[in-house]
């Protein structure tokens, strides 16, 4: 996850911006949507099938953007092949207390579909929750993280308490080369899940740069990477049919709270 300056700054941004557009600017989102590359990919082309009841179709759609929980550190330098690593055993716990809490009927809307990025450790941790929801995850490769094809992965709060050099270059942008282009595909992906699922609550299992990456979109920051999204955290995104997306909520944590689960095991 590049560019964050912790999660106090990534949070004074946000209310910033809502600031700016309680003052009468135009609502962040709502301008043309995606950038340069949504000439490429059909939006409007969903990615499943969706049953359109006259009764079951609300006039927007909520969308939940969680970050996938604690995973493993992988090294493949030696091979050269991708870093893909499994969650932890903490991140399972993490996995397991997010689907206990979305289907508690504690919160808004029951979820309706639950799409992840192809990587294994988003889809593991939203599977628990589709396995209790009996639905089937469907993956948007769009959604996937910045760090694709990366022989290596290690856990941010590692390279933390290692003082690796890492740390500082993703505080200070430096492991992303073309956020905005980072930004347009990201947009896309999630926009298609949007498009593919008109009136339902979607629980959508990522990353924190994706998550970063969307918010900046909707709320209009010109930086891409202004907000550290937490292991598990939910971030809940309205979308209308008109094309307008509001930010509802950030980093909703109150599942590992109930449960006392720790966020991190360093």
């Amino acid at each position: 996850m590049a560019g964050f300056g912790g999660p106090g700054a990534g949070i004074a941004l946000i209310l910033k911006a809502l600031c700016r557009r309680a003052d009468g600017g135009e609502p962040a989102g709502q301008g043309s949507g995606v950038r340069s590359a949504e000439a490429a990919i059909d939006l409007h082309t969903p990615t499943v099938a969706v049953e359109r009841g006259a009764a079951s179709v609300r006039p927007t759609m909520e969308l939940l953007l969680i970050r996938h929980a604690l995973p493993t550190t992988v090294d493949n330098r030696d091979t050269g092949r991708e870093a893909d690593p499994d969650l932890s055993d903490l991140g399972r716990r993490q996995a397991a207390a997010l689907a206990d809490w979305l289907c508690s009927g504690l919160t808004a809307d029951p979820v309706d579909a639950v799409y992840a990025s192809p990587k294994a450790r988003a889809v593991q941790t939203v599977a628990p929750l589709a396995e209790r929801l009996g639905l089937e995850v469907a993956i948007e490769p769009l959604v996937n993280e910045y760090d694709a094809g990366e022989p290596e992965y290690v856990p941010m709060e590692r390279l933390r308490a290692l003082g690796d050099p890492r740390w500082d270059a993703i505080m200070a942008g430096e492991d992303l080369d073309d956020p905005e282009a980072f930004r347009d595909q990201v947009v896309i992906g999630i926009e298609r899940i949007i498009a593919a699922n008109p009136g339902r609550t979607v629980a959508v299992g990522c990353h924190g740069g994706v998550v970063s990456a969307y918010l900046s979109h909707v709320l209009g920051t010109d930086r891409v990477m202004f907000f550290e999204a937490r292991y598990t955290g939910i971030s809940r995104v309205a979308a209308s049919s008109a094309g307008h997306r509001s930010l509802r909520s950030v980093n909703e944590l109150g599942h590992l709270r109930l449960a006392g689960i720790p966020l991190s095991d360093v």
